[in-house]
């Protein structure tokens, strides 16, 4: 979804979401068996500069469970 502020700005966000089968994630990211569900949103805004030319700065947000088994040292 977006929205045309001027002729050369324009905003928009939307959701995101990934499935990740299970053994398919490198290195393991989820200590859960089974598949893996990632969900969040993203913004972003793009200003165009001449014709062709724009830039775009876009963030985003995921719920991206990770786990770290390795030892403090």
């Amino acid at each position: 979804m977006g929205y045309n502020f001027t002729d050369n700005l324009i905003a928009d966000l939307g959701p995101n979401y990934i499935y990740n089968k299970e053994g398919l994630a490198s290195p393991v990211v989820s200590s859960k068996p089974g598949p893996m569900h990632v969900y969040g949103g993203r913004v972003s805004v793009t200003r165009r500069l001449y014709k062709p030319l724009f830039l775009q700065a876009e963030t985003e947000a995921l719920n991206y469970p990770y786990s770290d088994d390795r030892e403090e040292t």
